[in-house]
């Protein structure tokens, strides 16, 4: 109770004690794995707490099928805006498999004439955990996109 816990992203530690202090309120505890000394503006010295996300590497497989129309650049596009939607993720962000297809499918030019499918996909945070399931990420943890561990074939 009377206390908060902040995972951040970005910033340099002390812009980000000094974020918290101002928006926290008395008397309120941080909690964290980072720890900051921050002087107010009675020179009172304050430690604030934070903690930096742990990044979580993800990998996907993807089996497209080609349809009447089909073009090679398929394979990059759906490949790139696998790994856009990847790296959109923030703290937190559960991963779903769902939105990735949403994500891929989108890369038809015209969706009521597509020019591939989807034969099979799966995801994982290691290749030998991967399934056609969504991935669970912790309250402190972030998505680790890496472009090379994201893998599209063309049936």
């Amino acid at each position: 109770p009377h206390s908060i816990t902040c995972v951040v992203d970005g910033g340099t530690d002390q812009d980000i004690a000094e974020a918290i202090y101002s928006h926290k309120g008395l008397v309120c505890y941080t909690n964290g794995t980072t720890e900051i000394e921050f002087s107010d503006q009675n020179e009172y010295i304050n430690t604030i707490r934070f903690s930096r996300p742990t990044y979580k590497d993800v990998y996907v497989k993807l089996v497209v099928k080609k349809y009447t129309g089909y073009i090679s650049k398929v394979i990059s596009d759906t490949r790139l805006a696998i790994y856009d939607y990847l790296n959109s993720l923030t703290v937190g962000s559960d991963i779903s498999i769902s939105m990735l297809i949403g994500v891929i499918t989108a890369c038809n030019p015209d969706i009521n004439k597509p020019i591939f499918g989807i034969k099979s996909i799966t995801i994982g945070t290691s290749k030998d955990s991967m399934a056609a399931g969504d991935i669970d990420i912790a309250y402190d943890e972030i998505p680790n996109p890496v472009y090379g561990n994201i893998e599209v074939y063309l049936e």
